[in-house]
Parts: structure tokens; C-alpha cells; sequence
């Protein structure tokens, strides 16, 4: 077990690998908040994660969600406040620290930031912190589904307010992606959350009309389908690189350790 200033980590292999990745955690969520345009305060519970020796113990916390993911995030909600974080993640993938965790890690700032985001939104935004071959195979998904007509009317999955079927998942993460890709383009990431937080209050055309000063949705998915022609999937560039240990490390001091930096 390793615990830092936002983060308290419990391997099931080694000391070693919940200390560094409690540290890798903190850089993480630094740098992600930066991305995402806000300053995040100070985790209180801290989020909870636990590295998973194999797909074993993965699938038996996550569920039969877990056949498919290599890390899931979980935000539990009480009255004035948010009363658990936790991110389950299978360590025995090599890269598991930048292939899944940023990814779960901007949904618990999401939720820390912003109460009830769109889904589009939420998932969209994480999306663009996977690899830059996950991200191919979303655009790839998407293309697929605009050619078959299996994609959403862009005013419909901006009011989605449940999970497609599965059949359609795909589709749903491709789109979302992509919007947010679209959206960060026209005006960055604060502009991007105050108007998904503006279009539940107000609409999703007149959050449009005062945050970006188009028309309506169906503007927005011109500009959108514009942005489709011949462009690529291309990851937000993220500095973070997995931190080592150093050899002496005492677990007594990690805590200040964390907070010095």
C-alpha cells in the first residue's frame, strides 16, 4: 500500500509498483487537469486504486465489463459531495500506466469537476487520452458508422442521457470523440465544459448561440462533417512519462515525497 497527497494505491505483487504508481497518479492528474482546462483541489477521500495481478482479479472486482477493459473508474456520490473514488486497473499489462489509466483517471476529474456531464462529454473527453492506436480504431468506428447510417443525428447524442446498445457502442464512442476533437478545435477545453454543462440548463442551441455563436445543432454537425474531411485521430499529447522508484525508498516518507512535489 502506498498513499500520497490524492491517491492511496494497493498492489497485490509488490511495494515498489504502488509506489510508483501513486506517483505516476499525481503527475497524471496534474497534467490531465491542465489538459481538460481547470486546476483540480485536493482529493478528500482519496481515490482509491488497486492493481490487479491478472485478469482474474480484474474481472472478479469489475464485472464482465472487465473482458474487454484493461482499467475501470468508479465515483460514488453522497449528499454535498463525492464519498469514494476508485480505479481498478490490470497491472500485468505492460503499459497499463499509459494505455488505461489516463484515460480512467480524466472520468474521476470529470466527475470531481463537473456533477452531471453529458455522456458525449464524459466519454469523449477520456477518449482523447488513449493511444493514438485506440483513437484510430474510434475513427475508424466512426467513419464506418457514418457510411451505414448507424451514426446519431449530432443533436441526438448531445442529449443522449443513456448508453446505447451495445451494437451501437461503437458508434456512440466514435462520435464522441470525435465532437470533442471538433469542439476543442473551435474553442479549447473551458469553453468545451461550460457548454456541456450550459446545454442541460439552457439547450443545446442556446448554449451553442452564446458560448460559440452558432446557430444550432444542426450548424454544429456542419462544421463537424467539415472537420471529418480527411483529417485523422490525433491524441492530445500528454508529457507524462511512468516515474522509477528510487531504490532506497523509505514508504514512511513517500507521503512527503508526494507533497513536495
Amino acid at each position: 500500500m502506498a498513499t500520497s497527497v490524492n491517491f492511496q494505491v494497493c498492489s497485490l505483487e509488490s511495494a515498489a509498483g504502488a509506489f510508483q504508481t501513486a506517483e505516476a497518479c499525481e503527475k497524471l492528474r496534474s497534467e490531465l487537469a491542465a489538459k481538460c482546462g481547470f486546476k483540480p483541489s485536493a482529493w478528500n477521500p482519496r481515490c482509491h486504486v488497486v492493481l490487479h495481478a491478472s485478469s482474474k482479479s480484474y474481472e472478479a472486482t469489475v464485472g464482465a465489463a472487465g473482458r474487454t477493459t484493461l482499467a475501470s473508474a468508479l465515483v460514488k456520490r453522497a449528499q454535498g459531495g463525492i464519498a469514494s473514488r476508485q480505479i481498478d486497473v490490470r497491472s500485468d499489462v505492460d503499459d497499463f500506466l499509459t494505455a488505461a489509466l489516463p484515460h480512467e483517471l480524466c472520468h474521476v476529474l470529470l466527475a470531481d469537476h463537473s456533477p452531471a456531464l453529458p455522456l458525449w462529454c464524459d466519454e469523449g473527453m477520456a477518449l482523447q487520452f488513449d493511444s493514438l492506436e485506440k483513437q484510430q480504431l474510434h475513427d475508424r468506428d466512426l467513419r464506418r458508422s457514418l457510411s451505414s447510417g448507424r451514426a446519431l443525428p449530432l443533436a441526438s447524442l448531445l442529449t443522449l442521457r443513456q448508453y446505447p446498445a451495445a451494437e451501437d457502442w461503437p458508434a456512440f464512442y466514435g462520435q464522441s470523440a470525435s465532437v470533442v476533437r471538433c469542439l476543442l478545435q473551435l474553442g479549447g477545453p473551458e469553453k468545451l465544459l461550460q457548454f456541456a454543462e450550459l446545454q442541460q440548463s439552457r439547450g443545446v442551441d442556446a448554449a451553442l448561440r452564446e458560448l460559440y455563436g452558432l446557430r444550432n445543432a444542426g450548424h454544429l454537425a456542419e462544421i463537424w462533417h467539415d472537420s471529418l474531411r480527411g483529417s485523422s485521430a490525433t491524441p492530445l499529447q500528454l508529457a507524462f512519462s511512468p516515474p522509477v522508484p528510487p531504490a532506497d525508498l523509505d514508504p514512511a516518507n513517500f507521503l512527503k515525497l508526494a507533497e513536495a512535489r
